[in-house]
């Protein structure tokens, strides 16, 4: 009971959050992706400038890479834009990054002043080297703060490790339970159709068989069996020696009809069993065969006696189709035709 209220608890709450893990997850690596290509453009920032401080002092400008690196820093400044950039969010790495983007500014001033005189003139060189040590630690920033957000996604990766192995481990309890469940309802519904002193089927099991409607083949074949002087061993010696006496019975039954065979109790003295692929000389030899196992039984009891009246029924001894209902009716009216028989034999 335990189980089942914390798995009721539990499986939706690790079920959820799964799911935030799993969103959590896809918008890490997003960020980190879009990281990534801020690290790219950042270390590009870094060299580029240097390149065009060298192609200013050897006086070959250019300014289509001054604008690249215009577009570049304001994408990485404010998002988007041409190269479609994402913004940390990331003190430092901002702070630094704006210190960095004033010193470009600076920087394309003195540019501005080298090509009206000549660089030596201008504080070009030392402010390159300022913006070159400021884009290195940009660089650094964007490094750190992308190894933050893979340290998360490996955070993120190891609790949905743990929240699945949890789940497996609910599950794989669950199926135990269930298989436990269907274990106990299969013997449950076993007991339900076997009678407890005999070990037959009961009386429910043999009238479902009787509730067949089904058409019968010309190979069945139907036993109803009596069995005699119940009441007057109950009377005599007691229920103990009347439920010794059926007990027995069932047993030489069991003994002279095949495995394959049904086999029940109908119901207090009375048995049937049903013949599946038989011929009628197959009854007759299963008579045959629980007479033997009587009399070695009768010849080795001093006080309780065996007998029966026994009634048959087969497909073949009928024209038209047969259910079995309609052989149980037969042997039972043959079974008391041999009963009554009996009697009249001990009165004469």
């Amino acid at each position: 009971m335990l189980i089942k209220k914390l798995r009721n608890y539990l499986e939706p709450l690790l079920i959820l959050t799964l799911s935030i893990l799993i969103f959590s997850t896809i918008y890490n690596i997003y960020l980190l992706q879009g990281t990534a290509r801020v690290v790219n453009y950042t270390g590009l920032v870094r060299g580029a400038t240097q390149r065009v401080v060298k192609l200013e002092i050897v006086g070959s400008p250019n300014d289509r890479l001054i604008e690249n690196l215009d577009d570049i820093l304001a994408g990485l400044q404010n998002g988007g834009g041409k190269y479609e950039l994402v913004q940390l969010d990331d003190v430092k790495y901002r702070n630094d990054l704006t210190e960095l983007a004033n010193y470009w500014q600076e920087l394309k001033q003195e540019i501005a002043k080298s090509r009206e005189g000549h660089y030596t003139n201008t504080k070009l060189l030392p402010i390159s080297e300022n913006y070159f040590i400021l884009a290195d630690q940009v660089v650094s920033d964007a490094e750190v703060y992308s190894q933050k957000i893979a340290d998360r996604l490996q955070l993120l990766e190891l609790c949905m490790i743990v929240n699945v192995v949890i789940l497996l481990i609910i599950l794989a309890i669950y199926h135990l339970q269930s298989r436990r469940m269907q274990s106990k309802y299969k013997k449950l519904s076993a007991t339900a159709y076997v009678d407890v002193q005999t070990g037959l089927a009961n009386k429910s099991s043999c009238e479902k068989k009787l509730q067949d409607q089904q058409w019968l083949d010309k190979h069945v074949g139907f036993l109803m069996f009596d069995m005699n002087n119940l009441k007057q061993v109950n009377d005599s010696l007691g229920h103990a020696a009347g439920d010794s006496m059926i007990s027995n019975f069932a047993r030489m039954l069991r003994l002279s009809v095949p495995d394959n065979q049904f086999i029940g109790r109908f119901g207090g003295d009375e048995f049937i069993v049903i013949l599946s692929d038989s011929e009628v000389s197959d009854m007759n030899k299963i008579i045959a065969t629980l007479n033997e196992n009587i009399r070695a039984f009768n010849q080795g009891s001093n006080s309780i006696q065996i007998s029966y009246a026994v009634g048959k029924a087969h497909t073949s001894c009928y024209v038209g189709n047969v259910t079995m209902k309609v052989l149980f009716e037969r042997a039972d009216y043959d079974m008391y035709q041999n009963k009554l028989a009996v009697k009249n034999r001990g009165r004469r």
